[in-house]
């Protein structure tokens, strides 16, 4: 007998990027096979989606220590999130402390970059420093080798402030690090020190360009609007680009011409801190995705950024981004509601969509962890 049956919803398969009306079925902490037994327990979600756990490739999770950080379990689980990357909150003498009191606590999947800058993100008082002098890279190392699959990259943070105006020193060595490990490197890119199209020619193919859409000093456009020459090279090379919204770091003044354009974000993120959650201009995952729908991109491409590509560049695509038979039971469901819904941006801008994501329920390894009140259930 399987555990869970989810009858009836509209089905997301991210292996085809399509939807198709038929029912999944959990067994313990698996999908089941469709084998015509019963279930303990049944879900009607007819007039529903139905996904892979969503993956939030970038948010910030060190809730016990560091002031910018919000608990995984409650910034993810009520909206369908079942797997959750931390943005490099940490650098190397903390993650251990990171791995006790975030990745061991939460029901939710948490991974993590590690902050080339060894104290990591402490608060926006105290900032890291993440010059090639002060990197402790054995340590770091050491950490990678001690986390496998869980520390999944490094970052750095090259905005003016943190990084001197021109040094590409701290973004050469966090990729030649990362080089050595095995793992991609993730530059922040709001108010770039070292500018987008420099930047972007120093990242490799499977590096993460992030804040893709801020509008703080140099942006992806040049004077007329269009996406510049190197950013565009960069993504012919496989360097790839997160929205990852965040309170500052999205302006529709980018976004809407880069789109027009064609030049659409690869990972779509949250960049989640107690700043932004449940508050002006991300709110939540299924808010923020809701806002891609608004710019005209279709939900299968939406929801592709927030399953296939994310578990792929985890290195986890067959168990993270797949509702067959034998995958792990990270399920989310969800209700497109038709209403009114608005969006805004660091620069005042508004925008009016016409439908809005709802969660109705989030399962992970195949037990409930949050459902809608008056769900069907």
């Amino acid at each position: 007998m399987h555990t869970i049956k989810i009858a009836g919803g509209r089905v997301y398969d991210p292996q085809k990027n399509a939807f198709e009306i038929r029912d999944v079925l959990v067994d313990g902490t698996v999908i089941g096979p469709d084998d015509g037994n019963e279930a303990a327990y049944t879900v009607d979600a007819s007039g529903c989606i139905v996904t892979p756990g969503l993956i939030d490739y970038h948010c910030h999770l060190f809730s016990h220590v560091q002031a910018g950080s919000v608990p995984a379990d409650l910034a993810c689980l009520p909206y369908g999130v079942t797997t959750a990357v931390d943005a490099g909150t940490s650098g190397a003498p903390t993650y251990s402390l990171f791995h006790e009191m975030e990745v061991l606590r939460s029901v939710a999947t948490v991974k993590a970059y590690v902050n080339i800058a060894s104290l990591g993100i402490l608060s926006n008082v105290c900032m890291e420093d993440p010059r090639p002098g002060s990197m402790d890279t054995a340590l770091i190392e050491e950490i990678f080798a001690r986390y496998p699959g869980e520390a999944v990259a490094l970052k750095l943070r090259n905005s003016l402030g943190v990084v001197a105006p021109g040094d590409e020193g701290p973004v050469r060595a966090m990729v030649q690090l990362a080089e050595k490990i095995g793992v991609p490197a993730v530059a922040h890119m709001t108010n770039p020190a070292v500018l987008p199209e420099r930047t972007a020619e120093i990242l490799r193919p499977g590096d993460v360009y992030c804040h893709v859409y801020q509008g703080i000093g140099e942006t992806i456009l040049d004077a007329e609007g269009r996406v510049k020459e190197g950013i565009w090279k960069a993504r012919e090379r496989g360097v790839l680009f997160d929205a990852c919204n965040g309170n500052s770091n999205f302006s529709f003044r980018v976004a809407e011409p880069a789109m027009q354009q064609g030049f659409l974000p690869d990972l779509i993120s949250t960049d989640l801190t107690p700043m932004s959650f449940h508050k002006p201009f991300v709110h939540d995952m299924p808010r923020l995705l809701s806002k891609y729908l608004m710019l005209g991109m279709s939900l299968e491409d939406i929801l592709q950024r927030v399953t296939r590509n994310a578990a792929r560049q985890l290195g986890q695509e067959r168990e993270l981004a797949s509702l067959e038979a034998g995958t792990v039971a990270d399920i989310a469901i969800f209700r497109l509601s038709e209403q009114p819904v608005v969006f805004g941006d660091r620069d005042g801008e508004r925008r009016v969509g016409r439908s809005v994501l709802l969660p109705q329920m989030t399962v992970k390894k195949g037990t409930i962890v949050w459902a809608q009140t008056g769900f069907n259930l």
